[in-house]
C-alpha cells in the first residue's frame, strides 16, 4: 500500500493511500455502498441513503448513529462523505478486468490527538476491505495497529 500525508498550511493534512486491489470495479464498489459489503471490513458503518444527496451512517450503538452526509458519489466510480469534521474519499479505476486501483484519502480540517489513530484505524480498514474484496481475511492485529498510531503520531509531529 502507498501512502502520503501532505500538511496544509492551515493546519489540517491530506493523506492518501492506494492500492490494487484483485478484484473487479464493481465488486470493490458493492462493499463499499451496500451494508451487506460494508458488513465485511467496516461493520460500524451503515447504508442510509444511497446517493449524491443520501448519507451513511455511524453505529455508535444500535440506537446511537451519526449521519455523515456523502459529499461525492459517482456509481462504480467514487463514494465520498464527511467523517466528523473532516472528509474521507474512495476512488475507483479499473486498470484491468479483475484488477481496481482504489485511491482513498482522508482530508484532515485540523491535526488533533486523534488523528494519527483514525489514520492507523483506516490503513487496517483498507486491508480488511481489500482481503474481503479479494476472497480472504483479514484479522486484526493490536500490535500492528500500535505500530501505525506511533508512526502516524510522529509523522503528524503529535506529542506522547
Amino acid at each position: 500500500m502507498d501512502e502520503s500525508i501532505t500538511k496544509l498550511d492551515a493546519g489540517g493534512a491530506v493523506v492518501t493511500f492506494e492500492l490494487v486491489i484483485n478484484a473487479a470495479n464493481t465488486e470493490v464498489f458493492e462493499l463499499l455502498t451496500t451494508n451487506a459489503g460494508l458488513a465485511k471490513w467496516f461493520n460500524e458503518l451503515e447504508i442510509g441513503e444511497l446517493g449524491a444527496d443520501g448519507y451513511l451512517l455511524f453505529v455508535m450503538t444500535p440506537e446511537e448513529k451519526i449521519t455523515m452526509p456523502i459529499r461525492g458519489f459517482e456509481p462504480n466510480r467514487k463514494l465520498a462523505f464527511a467523517w466528523d469534521q473532516d472528509e474521507v474519499a474512495f476512488e475507483l479505476n479499473a486498470t484491468a478486468a479483475n484488477r481496481t486501483k482504489l485511491t482513498f484519502t482522508v482530508q484532515l480540517t485540523a491535526i488533533t490527538e486523534h488523528s494519527p489513530r483514525d489514520i492507523s484505524g483506516w490503513h487496517i480498514c483498507l486491508k480488511k476491505l481489500q482481503a474481503s474484496a479479494e476472497g480472504k481475511t483479514y484479522d486484526f492485529n493490536k500490535a500492528e495497529f500500535e505500530s501505525l498510531f506511533a508512526k502516524y503520531q510522529k509523522e503528524l509531529n503529535i506529542e506522547k
